[in-house]
């Protein structure tokens, strides 16, 4: 009887065995993404919709103003000065086709690197109002960017409409890198500068879209997210002390053209119109130039 046990168990196992041998040899697991998958489905009217609501939620909070204070010196100015709260909007005139409007910088967002190799990002953007503590002698590096808005004369409204309503346009590529910035100084307190600065990056990518059916266009970059433009890392060595504003004068330019009134050839054409829904998996989509 024990024979008979014995032998139908090591039956059993060799079965198991062999089953296990053909199955690695013809097949494998299969634990690739399902490529057929394009998540959720959105109407690309409400994605677009959800990202302004988003925008207005989370805001582009300026950095402005911006104090700095080296070792243990103390503010010394009476009241901020004027010169140091937000810049003044950069206008740029455009024509594109027989549409005119105004691009223009928002609010400007200052962020602080260091140079270890590689420029590096340090945290998120400065907030408003809370002085950067530094120690004697530190290098201060820092890039500011803007939200560029699109504003339309009522006279052009109807104009602009009837040609963008319904498409999303390439209109070119933008930056702040011929923009002035300084250390404003308080009483008593040697002078700073800013004495160079990084290699001027290339433009940001801007398109300009207007939903079918919105009251107005917005400006997207390549991810669908609100437009942006930056400027070079300004870089400046602080001395033994001091208590500095940051003064900002921002200068949008289109690259290779530095102008302040541009013109751009556009002729509607399918390619422009936006599709009535997009599949989309996640913000972040590159599309092409149109």
């Amino acid at each position: 009887m024990f024979r008979l046990v014995l032998t139908w168990m090591v039956m059993v196992l060799l079965l198991s065995c062999s089953g296990t041998t053909n199955r690695s040899s013809t097949e494998e697991d299969d634990f690739a993404l399902d490529l057929d998958d394009d998540g959720d489905k959105v109407d690309d009217k409400g994605y677009f919709s959800d990202l302004q609501r988003s925008e207005a939620a989370l805001g582009f909070e300026t950095s402005f103003p911006l104090p700095f204070a080296v070792g243990k010196s103390i503010d010394r100015f009476e009241a901020t000065p004027e010169q140091a709260k937000n810049p003044q909007a950069s206008v740029i005139s455009v024509l594109l086709g027989t549409c005119k409007f105004a691009l223009k910088t928002g609010p400007v967002q200052v962020d602080r690197y260091i140079l270890a190799g590689q420029w590096i990002k340090l945290n998120e953007s400065l907030p408003a109002g809370v002085p950067v503590k530094l120690e004697p002698h530190m290098d201060l590096n820092l890039k500011m960017a803007a939200k560029l808005v699109v504003e339309i004369a009522d006279a052009d409204q109807a104009t602009c409409r009837s040609l963008l309503s319904g498409r999303r346009v390439y209109i070119g590529r933008f930056h702040l890198n011929k923009s002035r910035v300084g250390l404003l100084a308080g009483p008593g307190y040697p002078r700073a500068v800013f004495s160079s600065r990084s290699m001027e990056p290339k433009g940001k990518r801007v398109f300009i879209r207007w939903q079918a059916g919105a009251a107005a266009p917005i400006l997207i970059d390549d991810f669908d997210f609100p437009a942006t433009s930056e400027s070079g890392i300004f870089r400046s060595l602080m001395g033994e002390k001091g208590y500095y504003y940051l003064v900002f004068q921002a200068a949008l330019r289109m690259d290779q053209v530095d102008q302040v009134m541009i013109k751009i050839p556009f002729t509607p054409d399918a390619k422009s119109r936006i599709p009535e829904k997009q599949n989309r998996s996640k913000p972040g989509r590159k599309k092409q130039d149109q």
